[in-house]
């Protein structure tokens, strides 16, 4: 049940990523999602891989994130009534996706898949429909947590080395997008 309550948590603050376009906003909304998909590994008894969770995707990147982009910045991208609407056509789309799936399991497990996949769809929204490399990296980030969402509510056995493979690839992508986005800007 926390588990659930969590993913819906994530899913919560996703559309809240969707809906913001300053930097700082993102930032601080980026963070707690990871701090939610923390609890929900912490809550999962995944120990290991939530400080890893917590202590990377929630402390660390979002203070590299927050030294390396001015608070004030505002990402353009499409409006904020576009975006929603499309995040909810993907969260339907992930209900009707996920639901049916293995009518005879848990309702419990199918319900977490499809807001793990709800997540994963709306951190890709973010990143096909924004311009910023900052947007680009909190719905990196938001795809990543629901990745992890995933695998904690079908209760994978390595999830720390998941996590810190996500850790390091989420380092590496934003490392990346922001070498990029300094070389482009003036």
């Amino acid at each position: 049940m926390a588990g659930q309550f969590l993913a819906g948590a994530a899913l919560l603050l996703a559309f809240l990523l969707l809906s913001r376009r300053g930097a700082g906003a993102i930032i601080l909304l980026a963070a707690a999602q990871a701090v939610v998909v923390a609890l929900a590994a912490a809550a999962a008894g995944q120990w290991w891989a939530a400080l890893l969770v917590l202590a990377g995707k929630a402390v660390l990147l979002p203070a590299a994130l927050w030294r390396a982009v001015p608070p004030d910045d505002v990402d353009a991208g499409i409006g904020v009534i576009p975006s929603l609407l499309a995040g909810g056509a993907l969260l339907a789309l992930s209900i009707a996706v996920a639901l049916p799936v293995a009518p005879g399991g848990l309702a419990l497990t199918r319900e977490e898949l499809a807001l793990s996949l709800a997540v994963l769809l709306l951190g890709l929204l973010m990143l096909a429909t924004r311009r910023h490399p900052l947007a680009q990296a909190a719905g990196l980030m938001s795809a990543e947590g629901a990745v992890m969402l995933a695998a904690i509510g079908a209760g994978m056995p390595m999830l720390p080395a998941v996590a810190a493979g996500g850790l390091v690839l989420l380092a590496a992508l934003l490392a990346g997008l922001l070498a990029l986005w300094r070389e482009a800007s003036p």
